[in-house]
């Protein structure tokens, strides 16, 4: 298993290449978990859940 901790996701491009380069396969063939543990409010975590 593999672990890549941001303190902001995916939100510049260098960390997305750094994510997509560490994961080592294309992203279709990928699974992946957020855990948004340092949102201020509610509506922080909102933000980036859409199911």
């Amino acid at each position: 298993m593999r672990v890549m901790l941001t303190s902001c996701g995916l939100e510049t491009k260098k960390i997305e290449e750094a994510f997509l380069a560490f994961l080592g396969k294309a992203p279709e063939q990928a699974n992946a978990l957020f855990i948004p543990t340092a949102a201020i409010d509610a509506d922080a975590i909102g933000k980036y859940i859409s199911c």
